[in-house]
């Protein structure tokens, strides 16, 4: 894992880089006993740490990314021991998490993009020109900055314990983000340069995928990457599940981009999206774009 941080990778507020830690555990080119090292992971990962030094080991240097639209991705950068110690327990627990997640989310799976996709081409070419079904792309408003940290405690808690007393300790209290000459107080999400970061995102997001599973079992297709949500089935399975995305989204801190939300069809006749919010992309040819793949016609 110590080895796993990219050439030159940013030190956070501390000023320690992963390649610091790697030198000075190296001798003649060898590794040298890790020991002290493991200790103090260990340490870490135990939760017993006292809670007055939570908000500065949870703390993290804030800068904003370009994004393609014009938007702002907010990057935490976090303290190499925090970060290193994330890596260890997402690589011990990454077998649990793709048991638990797969087949509905796909981000602890290699290829899991390219499975998302896929799908979406299998079931256009199944139901292709079929007017009674459609399918639906899902955006969340800023949704790793604003999901409910209570939700994922909780659901790391009864899930995945082994990891829940660090993930406690990095949580359960507000941490310093660092901006400039500015301290803001990070209260909600997860720190999108946590390694834990997209698994716990998941978590919550499992909730979601499950009261829709529960409800609307029939859809033909309830697949997820992160964020990136795709439904498809009957238009009334559609909506409804539309429905309880909006209703019950907000309380788990996932409230949807209406904008950024598309409805997708091959039918081509706009008639048959009833009842969905003007606001949402409307297509009616079946091609689209997902994950950064093209959907629908050789053409296109």
């Amino acid at each position: 894992m110590l080895r796993s941080f990219p050439k030159g990778s940013a030190p956070g507020p501390t000023g320690t880089r992963a390649s610091h830690i790697l030198h000075a555990v190296q001798v003649l080119n060898q590794t040298s006993d890790l020991g002290m090292l493991t200790d103090f992971l260990n340490h870490l990962a135990s939760g017993l740490l006292p809670q007055e030094v939570q908000p500065f080991l949870a703390r993290a240097y804030l800068i904003g990314l370009s994004k393609k639209d014009g938007g702002i991705r907010p990057i935490a950068i976090g303290d190499v021991y925090r970060r290193l110690t994330g890596k260890c327990l997402s690589s011990s627990i990454l077998s649990d998490a793709n048991m638990y997640f797969i087949p509905s989310q796909h981000v602890c799976a290699p290829g899991g993009g390219e499975a998302v996709v896929h799908a979406w081409r299998q079931i256009m070419d199944d139901f292709q020109n079929n007017p009674d079904f459609i399918g639906l792309k899902i955006d969340f408003v800023n949704a790793f900055n604003s999901v409910a940290r209570s939700i994922f405690l909780t659901e790391c808690f009864e899930k995945f314990p082994q990891i829940f007393k660090w993930v406690h300790f990095c949580y359960s209290k507000h941490s310093h983000l660092f901006f400039g000459d500015f301290i803001i107080s990070s209260q909600a999400g997860v720190q999108q340069g946590d390694p834990l970061g997209p698994f716990l995102f998941c978590l919550v997001l499992q909730v979601l995928i499950s009261k829709l599973k529960t409800e609307v079992p029939e859809l033909s297709l309830n697949n997820w990457y992160m964020d990136d949500g795709s439904l498809f089935g009957k238009i009334t399975d559609v909506l409804k599940a539309w429905n309880i995305i909006k209703e019950f989204g907000p309380s788990l801190g996932l409230e949807v981009n209406l904008s950024k939300c598309e409805l997708l069809s091959s039918s081509n006749d706009a008639q048959v999206f009833p009842d969905f919010e003007p606001e949402i992309v409307k297509i009616t040819d079946g091609n689209m774009s997902n994950l950064g793949s093209a959907i629908g016609s050789k053409q296109h």
